[in-house]
């Protein structure tokens, strides 16, 4: 929020009414001087510091990581996350599961198997990892540090079959 008024943030290009009731021009802040800016009353703010909200509620003060009485922490919420994926992955596979089941003569294809084997083990490993985050620094790792192909440790998943 730069220049503030009363506590009004005034826009740049666009006029403004001071206290005395004179309108100031769409072009103050291209025409006046920043000490002519403060003899009209202005004061400059800095903005807020940036934050990633996924892991902030403002600059510098964190989301919870674990569980606190009713609060739900970044922690449950992510790996509610990756069962929610690793559900959705399976989810196009499932029928030959429930073919197996109702007619056992039916096989399930092994490049199936091996890949629903797969995304329930990388379901695991990315729950692991976001369990064993003991700090804001390293959950946060987890969703920053990419490999060469650019995928990160919680997008860790197998290709789709």
């Amino acid at each position: 929020m730069p220049w503030v008024f009363n506590e009004t943030q005034i826009r740049i290009g666009r006029p403004w009414t001071g206290d005395e009731g004179v309108q100031h021009p769409a072009n103050w802040a291209s025409v006046w001087s920043d000490s002519e800016k403060k003899e009209k009353g202005l004061t400059w703010v800095d903005p807020p510091a940036p934050y990633d909200s996924r892991f902030y509620f403002a600059a510098g003060v964190e989301r919870r990581l674990a569980d606190s009485g009713d609060a739900v922490g970044l922690k449950t919420v992510y790996k509610n996350n990756v069962n929610t994926r690793a559900h959705g992955l399976l989810q196009s596979t499932d029928w030959y599961v429930i073919r197996k089941y109702e007619d056992s003569t039916q096989d399930i294809p092994t490049n199936i198997t091996n890949y629903r084997a797969a995304v329930r083990t990388a379901a695991n490993s990315i729950q692991a990892k976001i369990d064993a985050a003991s700090n804001m620094q390293e959950f946060i790792k987890l969703f920053d540090s990419a490999d060469s192909d650019g995928i990160t440790e919680i997008n860790r998943w197998p290709e789709r079959v």
